[in-house]
């Protein structure tokens, strides 16, 4: 069974377009393109999404609130 478009807008969406992503971060797009593409973007792009570049909504949500994984500091032990 597939959901039809009705039922597809009341879903929450999973993922943020890169164009999204830019604004949250008060970034160009191109900046933000630029930034993954380089591998310097903490949060990888989504494969297999056809030509649209699309990122884990979870993982933004994570960085946005400086949780992600990557904005942790490692603790040395002495």
């Amino acid at each position: 069974m597939t959901a039809t478009a009705v039922e597809r807008r009341r879903l929450p969406r999973r993922t943020y377009t890169v164009r999204e992503v830019a604004e949250l971060l008060d970034i160009s797009e191109r900046h933000l393109r630029n930034c993954i593409s380089r591998g310097e973007f903490p949060v990888r792009p989504l494969a297999g999404t056809g030509r649209r570049t699309v990122l884990p909504r979870a993982e933004i949500d994570s960085y946005l609130r400086g949780e992600h994984p990557s904005q942790q500091q490692h603790q040395k032990t002495a």
